[in-house]
């Protein structure tokens, strides 16, 4: 909410990511039940979430740096101000 009021643009950029976060969660304990169920069928479902997640932390990490930076400068502001 507070990314939502100091600046739209960016809360519209990390709500996919959010959203991705909880789809990715979902996904991979959903291959984790399968793994308790079939070990080699598991370990092979939880595999092909390696890569995807590898990129996501890449994306997730470059979008919040950007909000962060701009929450920093913006707080600058209002306290030089």
């Amino acid at each position: 909410m507070l990314i939502a009021a100091l600046n739209k643009n960016k809360y519209e950029k990390l709500t996919p990511l959010i959203e991705n976060i909880y789809k990715l969660d979902a996904e991979i304990a959903q291959a984790y039940n399968i793994l308790e169920k079939s070990t080699e069928q598991g370990i092979q479902l939880l595999s092909n979430y390696y890569d995807k997640c590898r990129e996501f932390s890449r994306e997730f990490k470059k979008s919040v740096s950007e909000i962060i930076s701009f929450i920093d400068s913006t707080s600058k502001k209002v306290t030089n101000t």
